[in-house]
């Protein structure tokens, strides 16, 4: 049996010990890999292209990938994945991914996975 959480393969049990942290603690999903969707370089290659070769590495199939200039949201199109597999493939919460599974289409919201991260600043909170 393959764990639930990544590609390995354990005979017994249905999470194995790499991952084990994971499955009580799921929003630590964007730290299994190095790919960051939040820190993405374009002198390097397009953003959208790298997303698509990350989804394609995790063997998510997509026909195309965008990301706004301002990196606060991102689409998927022709995807019909499990919002658990494209969060870790894409190392982000998978409370920031919203599936319109019957248009095969995933919306990334980058601005939520920012908070989440404490990436944004929050002096004006009350």
């Amino acid at each position: 049996m393959s764990c639930k959480f990544c590609k390995h393969f354990d005979e017994e049990e249905e999470v194995c010990s790499e991952c084990i942290g994971y499955e009580l603690d799921e929003k630590k999903f964007y730290h299994q890999n190095d790919f960051d969707i939040l820190n993405l370089d374009d002198d390097v290659e397009w953003s959208h292209i790298q997303i698509m070769e990350q989804l394609k590495n995790n063997g998510i199939e997509c026909t195309f990938v965008d990301i706004f200039t301002n990196d606060n949201m991102a689409w998927i199109l022709g995807c019909n994945e499990r919002d658990d597999r494209i969060a870790r493939a894409l190392n982000i919460h998978e409370d920031c991914i919203y599936n319109d599974y019957e248009h095969c289409v995933v919306f990334l919201n980058l601005f939520q996975e920012k908070y989440l991260r404490g990436m944004l600043d929050n002096e004006n909170d009350n």
